[in-house]
């Protein structure tokens, strides 16, 4: 790392700053490093720039640190360069030269028959349990045959260690309900399954817990939530809130009430839902469903982004603070250019880098939104990025995509285009 100080003129005041960089300075694009700052005079403003362009940074009073993000647009040697301006007036310019991996396409499997894979589906669940990292699940949705919208009950596993498929035979007969959301809970081999479409309209009251540990038939367990939620929904939020060991579930559509965005609480010890009192937050989003959503544990916060809202697509991104009781929505400001409004995205969440991916989904029924996104997840710094990475899947809706945390790499497949896909990618990061 290398670092020089630069003064306005012999008389300027002097800013005396430190930086601390971390252990390595190698980083994929789009990916966060934090220097730590430091010195004798205080700071009142730090700035980031980069040659080639493109890294960006934030860092807040009293600026004892900026995170530094990479380019999207470069990889290899990129130099950044730190601007720091002091509360005397003074500036300082630190620099450091980062070493940025490109994100790279990968094709890991493509099957046409049974025999070598499940067929193609949509709305269904896809999932890494963090206790069995080479082994990625996936569960139910609509399958394409003999016609599309047909429910699927089926289970399979795929190794992430030799790229193969294999069926799993259920203890009993799944509920289907595709649409659902799966959600990872406190125990390995675990989750907790709610809501979907039961024929084409209805949305019955289902909550389920889910079994799935390697060397036994999964399952699904009804629980009884005692009359406390007489609806389900249809492509809500659902996310495990650890700190108050409760589900979360938001938006979403049912025969109810249509498209919302209402907050339910489910709590396990007790198996029962609880409204949550919107009316808490100045303002709610518009109702939605096939949104994209993340759960942000750092800031503990569900974050969401457009959907339909049964008359068009929303815009903008909203946050649900789970640390308010009850939980609180708030529209979250953006930078960068704004991600175009959809329905049924692929989308995942980077815990590494704190960023949620975006890709795919349609704005009119008929085609699908083409490009890559990232959200960055600072908070108070969220911005947007469309990122062009060459070699990649054709571009689709309705697909499902998992962050696979031990290759640092997103797993996405399935969806629907001109035809529907029967295909596995990786997104290397």
């Amino acid at each position: 790392m290398n670092s020089s100080a630069t003064d306005a003129g012999a008389d300027a005041a002097q800013c005396s700053v430190e930086l601390t960089a971390p252990a390595s300075l190698t980083v994929g694009q789009g990916a966060p490093l934090r220097f730590g700052l430091s010195g004798a005079t205080a700071r009142s403003a730090v700035r980031v720039r980069s040659a080639p362009e493109g890294a960006w940074g934030s860092s807040d009073a009293p600026f004892e640190s900026v995170l530094v993000r990479a380019p999207y647009t470069a990889s290899g040697r990129v130099e950044v360069t730190i601007d720091v301006t002091c509360a005397n007036g003074g500036r300082a310019e630190r620099t450091a030269t980062l070493d940025v991996r490109p994100l790279q396409w990968r094709s890991l499997a493509t099957w046409t028959g049974l025999m070598d894979g499940p067929p193609g589906r949509e709305y269904g669940s896809q999932w890494i349990d963090p206790s069995e990292p080479d082994r990625m699940l996936v569960y139910g949705g609509f399958v394409y045959v003999p016609q599309q919208f047909t429910p699927s009950f089926d289970w399979w596993e795929f190794s992430l260690t030799n790229n193969r498929w294999t069926p799993l035979t259920p203890m009993d007969t799944p509920p289907g309900l595709p649409g659902g959301r799966l959600a990872l809970g406190p125990d390995a081999g675990q989750g907790l399954y709610f809501g979907g479409l039961m024929g084409m309209r209805a949305t019955p009251q289902g909550t389920y817990r889910v079994h799935y540990a390697a060397g036994a038939a999964p399952r699904f367990e009804t629980i009884d939530v005692m009359n406390s939620r007489r609806t389900g929904d249809y492509q809500p939020g659902l996310v495990f809130d650890a700190p108050r060991n409760r589900y979360v579930s938001f938006c979403g559509t049912n025969t109810a009430t249509g498209n919302h965005c209402n907050v339910w609480l489910f709590d396990p010890s007790t198996g029962r839902w609880t409204a949550s009192d919107d009316s808490v937050s100045e303002s709610v989003p518009e109702g939605r469903a096939g949104m994209s959503f993340v759960h942000d544990a750092v800031e503990q916060r569900a974050v969401i982004f457009s959907g339909d809202t049964g008359g068009g697509f929303a815009e903008g991104v909203w946050q649900l603070d789970l640390t308010q009781t009850p939980p609180r929505w708030s529209a979250v400001p953006t930078s960068g250019v704004a991600c175009p409004p959809r329905r049924n995205s692929g989308f995942a969440l980077d815990p590494d880098a704190r960023r949620m991916i975006v890709w795919g989904g349609t704005n009119d029924g008929r085609t699908s939104v083409a490009g890559l996104w990232f959200l960055s997840l600072d908070r108070g710094h969220e911005r947007w990025d469309r990122v062009d990475v060459p070699n990649g899947p054709r571009i689709r809706s309705s697909s499902m995509v998992v962050y696979d945390a031990a290759r640092k790499r997103f797993v996405m497949g399935f969806g629907n285009g001109p035809q529907p896909f029967t295909d596995l990618w990786a997104l290397a990061l």
